[in-house]
């Protein structure tokens, strides 16, 4: 097989976890001695009882939105830096010195993909079990979607899921037309998937290459100022069927040229790890990791019924 298309499209070789040891070398802008504290006492009445923080290492008050284990930076000291949040419907990973999520975990049900909630009056809010990141300012006539990682169409089974998908550490500055056009197919194109299938996990989040870009106040550069947000240069999205341990992925650049189908952004979840320097699948033996991971770029994708569509 020939090399994926967005390793044609981006400099190869370029990862997350190299641009997270550039990021730090570069000096970090937030100061976990003096700042953490702030948030390490949230109580659950404050926030919600469905919601839970854990700092510096993985949380395991939500096992059920993983397929086996919860994806891991194979970089040094980023766990350890990094918020582990469980919600009522999905999980992530949010680096805060960074300021960006890393991943977020759903498990979409079949029997959870027909409901009532209604996203109408909601908008982003900071997240407040994690250090504020202002995104209201940041995003501002920057002319990005703030972008669901973990979709609202994935919610409407409760009221409260759908709510908590409004918090920054589940978005990143996305181009409206991949928003709303290719990644909202792939989006629509998992539910169809998962009505078929019963249940998937499903792993979603930001891919970046060097220069990273950064959004400061509306503005984006390649110059990182204090509060800036890194604008990923590509959007992944890996998803597993437990029960088969059938896996597939995507990685989609973030721009808008890309058309309406993701069926050629198909690719093994090998693949994804080698562009975003994450461990999908921790608690497989390497054997069966590689054998489960190195394939999947053939999965046949289903035509979405109206009823999966946002």
């Amino acid at each position: 097989m020939g090399k994926p298309y967005f390793q044609r499209k981006v400099t190869a070789g370029v990862v997350l976890s190299a641009v997270l040891t550039v990021v730090t070398s570069a000096g970090a802008l937030w100061s976990h001695t003096e700042k953490v504290h702030a948030w390490s006492h949230q109580s659950a009445a404050a926030v919600g009882e469905s919601m839970s923080v854990v700092y510096g290492k993985q949380n395991k008050n939500c096992p059920q939105f993983q397929a086996f284990g919860f994806p891991t930076p194979k970089t040094d000291g980023v766990v350890e830096r990094s918020y582990s949040t469980c919600r009522l419907g999905y999980a992530g990973m949010y680096d805060a010195e960074v300021k960006t999520p890393l991943w977020v975990a759903e498990r979409i049900k079949r029997d959870d993909l027909k409901g009532v909630a209604k996203r109408d009056g909601l908008d982003f809010q900071d997240d407040p079990q994690v250090p504020p990141l202002d995104g209201g300012n940041q995003y501002k006539r920057s002319g990005f979607d703030k972008g669901h990682l973990a979709p609202a169409a994935d919610f409407r089974w409760s009221q409260e899921a759908m709510n908590q998908s409004f918090i920054f550490s589940n978005a990143v500055p996305q181009n409206p037309t991949h928003n709303q056009k290719i990644w909202g197919n792939l989006e629509s194109m998992v539910r169809e998937m998962a009505s078929r299938r019963g249940v998937l996990v499903v792993f979603t989040g930001p891919v970046f290459t060097k220069p990273v870009s950064w959004l400061h106040h509306g503005r984006k550069s390649q110059e990182r100022q204090s509060g800036s947000i890194p604008v990923p240069a590509a959007l992944f999205k890996v998803i597993v069927d437990p029960a088969t341990k059938d896996m597939t992925a995507f990685v989609i650049p973030n721009d808008g040229l890309q058309g309406e189908e993701p069926s050629r952004f198909q690719l093994s979840v090998r693949e994804v790890e080698r562009v975003t320097g994450l461990d999908f699948n921790p608690d497989l033996s390497r054997s069966e990791a590689d054998r489960l991971e190195a394939n999947g770029d053939a999965w046949v994708l289903p035509k979405v019924r109206g009823a999966f569509r946002e």
